[in-house]
């Protein structure tokens, strides 16, 4: 700009590949989209919503900004039209992990209680904040969905947490295992509640016992209502 201060500027695009003859993929032209992609929403009526993140960097009078902005677009096959956003203070560089129209997020590290915050994305094209799932002193910085099991894989200071999240709108921590050499819980994979493998590079795979999660206890006996966990410490 005219003051000497460098600014820069990104761009991102989504390609449409079409695999009706597999041999010979077709791919659409580049569609403008708000932000890098993370998540695809196909909701009950048959709509998509896409759901990107863009970073906020900048010079303020408060010190440096280092925020994510979430952002949700209705997208019609041809082209994305922004609907809602939400920032995530000193969320440039959080996990994320998405569930439909739900998305989990670490508190930031300035937070009074640190743990899990859970986002929804609703038919008024808003963002809200919901449930703050509490998974210890520490800070996760790995998140991943097992989907078939419902089962939300955290990592923090070399400590496993494994959250339910059957009810997606809070999520309940049920289990800690202590991490695995080498592994993470970016490509985790679940058979049902029975057996979690963990990637673990060049040195294979490392699995998590699953069978070992405490059962369901049901408050009030009664099935509707949010079943209640308790935190099991399990060491491998």
């Amino acid at each position: 700009d005219p003051e000497g201060q460098a600014y820069f500027s990104r761009k991102h695009y989504l390609s449409i590949a079409r695999f009706s003859d597999e041999a010979n993929p077709v791919f659409s032209a580049p569609i403008n989209i708000p932000g890098r992609l993370e998540h695809v929403y196909a909701n009950d009526d048959g709509g998509t919503v896409l759901f990107t993140a863009s970073d906020i960097l900048g010079d303020e009078a408060n010190g440096w900004r280092n925020d994510l902005r979430m952002q949700a677009s209705v997208f019609d096959g041809e082209k994305a039209f922004l609907v809602g956003e939400v920032t995530l203070p000193n969320g440039l560089y959080t996990a994320l992990a998405f569930q439909g129209r739900f998305f989990y997020t670490p508190t930031p590290w300035d937070a009074k209680e640190h743990g899990l915050q859970v986002y929804s994305w609703d038919v008024d094209n808003q963002f809200t904040k919901l449930a703050l799932v509490k998974t210890g002193g520490e800070i996760p910085y790995q998140l991943s969905i097992a989907t078939q099991p419902n089962l939300l894989f955290s990592v923090r200071n070399q400590i496993i947490d494994v959250i339910d999240i059957q009810d997606p709108e809070s999520g309940l921590p049920i289990a800690s295992y202590k991490q695995p050499l080498y592994t993470g819980v970016e490509n985790v994979h679940a058979l049902d509640r029975e057996v979690a493998w963990l990637p673990a590079g060049l040195y294979g795979l490392e699995s998590l016992d699953l069978t070992l999660l405490p059962p369901r206890v049901l408050a009030q006996e009664d099935a509707s209502e949010v079943g209640r966990w308790t935190v099991t410490e399990i060491n491998l």
